[in-house]
């Protein structure tokens, strides 16, 4: 099994992207607006002198290489675009910044939840991102359910690149349609509802280990974000828009914790809670008995 590898997304269609999503999330009393973004351009260039994040602390080898910062979590160097960038709200509020461009400095995490919430669970988060923040530990204030924060804020973005990449007649929906073009090798990759039986995952696969495959959310997450009422199987044109949400795919798999290359691959260990409070509410078609859609 192929282990996560973060991709960089195609720069050429941010505005397209960006203009996508703009949700409000309330969290810590406040209010954070969700948007679609793509990746930074990975060609090379200086930080400016101005930069909050360009000298030592969060930003760590900065002085080797501008794009790299230092997880927190980790203590090892990564390219920006692979990892997430959290603030100080002026209210002491910790705030993520999936697009890297809120005012002040910033600290960088490795999008991997159960590394996070073991930090805070230890009492080492706070300590750790007062450090790279390079403010007194007492100002942050980290709203309860961080980590689930987090990944909302992650599974949102994939979602509003799903619902464009739809408009764009660029996605094969249903078990035959996705078969039939993984075999006419027009699909990047496919993306497959955790709640599904692993034999059927593992069935529309076959013969195609070169493509990758990733159950990622339920069949209600992935039909709502296309307008459907449940799907199972999606398929993937190669390039477009579909290099920023494959980008966007494998950094939720990768802060969940799910394998890519796959057609079985595990739910995360929280999977029966996290759809219990979808904020859909609604159970799933194989715990209510219907028989499934989208196939």
């Amino acid at each position: 099994m192929a282990a996560v590898q973060p991709i960089h997304a195609d720069p050429s269609h941010a505005d397209e992207l960006t203009s996508s999503v703009d949700q409000d999330m309330r969290f810590g009393g406040g209010s954070s607006s969700v948007h679609i973004e793509t990746a930074a351009d990975p060609s090379p260039i200086h930080s400016d002198a101005g930069d909050s994040d360009a000298g030592d602390g969060d930003a760590g080898p900065a002085h080797v290489d501008p794009h790299l910062r230092r997880c927190l979590l980790t203590r090892q160097p990564a390219p920006k675009a692979e990892l997430i960038r959290l603030v100080r709200a002026p209210d002491g509020t910790v705030t993520p910044d999936l697009k890297a461009v809120l005012p002040g400095r910033g600290a960088w995490i490795t999008p991997h939840r159960q590394k996070l919430e073991a930090a805070i669970a230890k009492g080492a988060f706070r300590k750790q991102l007062a450090h790279g923040l390079r403010v007194n530990a007492a100002e942050l204030s980290i709203p309860d359910g961080f980590a689930d924060l987090i990944e909302t804020l992650l599974e949102a973005k994939v979602t509003g690149l799903l619902g464009l990449e739809r408009k764009a007649g660029r996605l094969f929906v249903g078990y035959d349609t996705v078969r039939s073009a993984l075999v006419a090798g027009k699909v990047d990759f496919v993306i497959q509802a955790e709640d599904a039986s692993a034999d059927g995952r593992r069935k529309l696969m076959g013969g195609t280990e070169d493509i990758d495959a990733i159950a990622l959310m339920t069949r209600v997450e992935l039909g709502h974000a296309i307008g459907r009422d449940e799907v199972v199987h999606i398929g993937v044109a190669p390039g477009g828009g579909g290099r920023a949400l494959k980008a966007a795919v494998l950094r939720l798999a990768q802060y969940r914790g799910v394998e890519v290359g796959s057609a079985s691959a595990p739910r995360d260990k929280d999977f029966e809670t996290r759809e219990k409070n979808h904020p859909l509410g609604e159970p799933s078609a194989k715990r209510e008995g219907r028989p499934p859609t989208g196939m």
